[in-house]
């Protein structure tokens, strides 16, 4: 049987024009977290900034398909 390990919230900085960041994302696939929630912004932030959390996010990760997956 195959273990799914969840961290249901990875508080990253909210920032589109920042990805210095991400990188560290694979800290949690070598430490054998296989699912992870990534928030995209919080209270006042615009729509408009959550979009375009939304869209940053989904570049980096789908541009890495060997390491990550988007579910």
């Amino acid at each position: 049987m195959d273990l799914i390990v969840w961290d249901n919230h990875a508080c990253l900085p909210l920032d589109p024009s920042d990805e210095h960041f991400l990188p560290g994302v694979d800290r949690y696939r070598r430490a054998g977290v296989t699912v992870v929630g990534i928030n995209v912004g919080f209270g006042d932030q615009s729509v408009e900034h959550h979009i375009r959390m939304l869209a940053h996010f989904r570049a980096w990760f789908k541009a890495r398909p060997v390491s990550y997956v988007l579910i």
